[in-house]
């Protein structure tokens, strides 16, 4: 209460600046006393990403693997790394900043691994059809198949 008196008071007094800053701290000592605190925060945020969809960077891993290979793969997944995942929405009971942090940690783990399986999958799918076409060509059990992947 007397928090709010200080608000009220000093914007009338004080700069905006001055009350702004006046009134986030007291929003902030609010937050940790009604609310979780910031490693509990963390780790439900964490926790909600578990639901942060990944299909996007599997496939666009899967279209780099069968494309261009282990590059492919390789770059995908490295640009999954500089992904910003960001949760939809913050819980009004949890530390916004930590809940966050902790929402984007665990998405952006799941990315780098949806990104990294799709481009080995991508490129196992690019070999299958590479080696498949190599066989229907020269026969099943010619040596110029494997030497067409691996050329000296």
């Amino acid at each position: 209460m007397t928090r709010i008196a200080l608000v009220v008071l000093c914007t009338f007094v004080c700069s905006s600046v001055q009350a702004e800053t006046l009134l986030s701290g007291g929003l902030r000592y609010a937050n940790q006393v009604q609310g979780a605190g910031c490693e509990e925060s963390q780790s439900r945020g964490r926790a909600d990403a578990g639901e942060h969809g990944t299909k996007g960077w599997f496939w666009g891993g899967f279209a780099a693997g069968a494309g261009v290979g282990l590059i492919g793969t390789g770059a995908v997944t490295v640009g999954s790394a500089f992904s910003n995942p960001k949760p939809k929405t913050v819980p009004g009971d949890v530390e916004p900043a930590c809940y966050k942090a902790g929402y984007k940690g665990k998405a952006k783990g799941k990315n780098i691994t949806a990104a990294a399986i799709g481009g080995v999958v991508g490129t196992a799918a690019y070999l299958g059809v590479a080696y498949t076409a190599c066989a229907s060509r020269y026969g099943r059990n010619s040596s110029r198949c494997a030497i067409s992947f691996f050329p000296n």
